[in-house]
């Protein structure tokens, strides 16, 4: 039986083997309250904070984010508590997104009144969750929670394993650069990952929509990464 059925417009989500993946990643974390014991209000209050479609959504990131974290070698329990959270703040409203950005310290540019939903809702998330459960000793997982749209130059594994999760989910369909995105996923996580900027940045040129600097920063760390393993760099050496 998969995780999360589609009807139409309806979602089903299985929650026994969401219990399941989600006690286990609670298990692992280290410096944080017991969380089997708070798993019932996590998922409550992901159910309050989120419609069922991006509910269902955030199921299927973190089941991907674990078997690309299994494939490549990154802790899967962590990834797949970052990929059931990452969306927690995608629904808030912009006024309050803002808000709590500033309470952040976060300084909001002309970037983030441009495109306020896709540059704040993943660092506000990262808070909210850490708050919300306690997370805050598990700063890398939080991380990667707030970089999942944006990004950034030197992602480690782990945000690398939830950022191309969110782009190849099942639920985000069958599209022909998505086969490309899941077939690269198969063998080269980072190649994956620069695959994914890719079409975002084509679809955001396309559509007229500006491109973060720290999206294109991760970029081309991707491609400099790629470059260095064809041709290695040799130290120069002084005479």
């Amino acid at each position: 039986m998969p995780l999360v059925e589609q009807d139409g417009s309806r979602y089903t989500v299985h929650m026994s083997d969401v219990r399941d993946g989600f006690l286990k990643a609670c298990g692992h974390l280290e410096g944080v309250p017991s969380f089997q014991a708070l798993y019932s209000q996590v998922i409550a209050w992901l159910e309050e904070q989120l419609s069922p479609g991006r509910f269902a959504h955030s199921v299927r990131v973190g089941q991907t984010a674990r078997v690309l974290a299994l494939r490549f070698g990154v802790d899967p329990d962590r990834c797949e508590l970052a990929g059931l959270l990452h969306d927690c703040a995608r629904e808030l409203p912009v006024a309050r997104l803002c808000v709590e950005a500033g309470m952040l310290g976060m300084e909001l540019t002309y970037l983030e009144h441009m495109a306020p939903m896709a540059c704040l809702h993943g660092p506000v998330g990262a808070s909210l969750a850490g708050e919300q459960f306690g997370l805050q000793a598990d700063e890398a997982l939080l991380q990667a929670i707030a970089r999942h749209t944006v990004g950034a130059e030197a992602m480690t594994p782990l945000e690398q394993v939830v950022f191309l999760a969110d782009a190849i989910e099942p639920g985000r369909g069958d599209a022909p650069y998505l086969q490309d995105l899941r077939l690269a996923a198969e063998t080269d996580l980072a190649y994956a990952c620069r695959l994914a900027y890719d079409h975002t940045f084509e679809y955001l040129l396309r559509t007229g929509q500006p491109i973060h600097p720290e999206a294109a920063r991760g970029r081309n760390w991707f491609l400099y990464q790629e470059q260095v393993r064809r041709v290695p760099l040799t130290p120069a050496t002084s005479e």
